[in-house]
Protein backbone atom coordinates (compact mmCIF):
# COMPACT_ATOMS: atom_id res chain seq x y z
CA UNK A 1 0.00 0.00 0.00
CA UNK A 2 2.82 2.23 0.82
CA UNK A 3 3.70 1.56 -2.36
CA UNK A 4 0.80 2.41 -4.31
CA UNK A 5 0.44 5.66 -2.03
CA UNK A 6 4.31 6.68 -3.35
CA UNK A 7 3.50 6.07 -7.18
CA UNK A 8 0.26 8.24 -6.70
CA UNK A 9 2.51 11.28 -4.92
CA UNK A 10 5.26 10.64 -7.70
CA UNK A 11 2.27 11.32 -10.49
CA UNK A 12 0.93 14.28 -8.57
CA UNK A 13 -2.22 12.43 -8.23
CA UNK A 14 -2.40 14.18 -4.16
CA UNK A 15 -5.76 13.59 -3.55
CA UNK A 16 -6.39 9.55 -4.30
CA UNK A 17 -2.72 9.35 -2.28
CA UNK A 18 -4.29 11.37 0.62
CA UNK A 19 -7.40 9.05 0.35
CA UNK A 20 -5.26 6.10 0.63
CA UNK A 21 -2.91 6.90 3.36
CA UNK A 22 -5.89 8.33 5.21
CA UNK A 23 -7.24 4.88 5.18
CA UNK A 24 -4.20 2.79 5.45
CA UNK A 25 -3.29 5.26 9.06
CA UNK A 26 -7.35 4.53 10.30
CA UNK A 27 -7.08 0.44 9.37
CA UNK A 28 -3.40 0.53 11.25
CA UNK A 29 -2.96 4.05 13.66
CA UNK A 30 -0.17 2.46 15.87
CA UNK A 31 2.29 1.39 12.75
CA UNK A 32 4.90 3.74 12.55
CA UNK A 33 5.14 3.26 8.97
CA UNK A 34 1.34 4.18 8.04
CA UNK A 35 1.65 7.53 10.34
CA UNK A 36 4.88 8.45 8.88
CA UNK A 37 2.98 7.74 5.53
CA UNK A 38 0.06 9.67 6.37
CA UNK A 39 1.65 12.50 7.80
CA UNK A 40 4.01 12.84 4.62
CA UNK A 41 1.17 12.70 2.44
CA UNK A 42 -0.33 15.36 4.49
CA UNK A 43 2.57 17.62 4.19
CA UNK A 44 2.65 17.15 0.60
CA UNK A 45 -0.65 18.64 0.46
CA UNK A 46 -0.65 21.39 1.60
CA UNK A 47 -2.27 20.17 4.87
CA UNK A 48 0.80 21.69 7.14
CA UNK A 49 -0.98 21.59 10.67
CA UNK A 50 -2.13 18.42 10.71
CA UNK A 51 1.02 17.08 9.48
CA UNK A 52 2.89 18.92 11.73
CA UNK A 53 0.40 17.65 14.76
CA UNK A 54 1.23 13.99 13.68
CA UNK A 55 4.90 14.09 13.45
CA UNK A 56 4.64 15.27 17.11
CA UNK A 57 2.62 12.43 17.45
CA UNK A 58 5.29 10.14 16.30
CA UNK A 59 8.00 11.62 17.95
CA UNK A 60 5.89 11.57 21.55
CA UNK A 61 5.47 7.71 21.19
CA UNK A 62 8.62 6.89 19.35
CA UNK A 63 10.94 9.00 20.98
CA UNK A 64 14.31 7.56 19.57
CA UNK A 65 12.29 7.86 15.82
CA UNK A 66 14.45 10.00 13.64
CA UNK A 67 14.17 11.24 10.06
CA UNK A 68 17.55 10.01 9.55
CA UNK A 69 16.87 6.28 10.63
CA UNK A 70 13.97 5.99 8.95
CA UNK A 71 13.64 3.39 6.06
CA UNK A 72 14.18 5.55 2.91
CA UNK A 73 10.87 5.81 0.11
CA UNK A 74 10.49 7.75 -2.98
CA UNK A 75 8.77 10.60 -1.77
CA UNK A 76 10.74 10.26 1.52
CA UNK A 77 14.38 10.11 0.60
CA UNK A 78 16.90 8.95 3.29
CA UNK A 79 18.38 12.24 5.51
CA UNK A 80 22.32 12.27 4.50
CA UNK A 81 24.98 14.44 6.51
CA UNK A 82 26.01 18.11 5.33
Amino acid sequence: MIQYINILIKRQKYGQALEHAKKMYEKFPSDINAQITYAVTLQQTDNQQDALSLYKNILKNNPSWSPATAPATPTRPRATGY
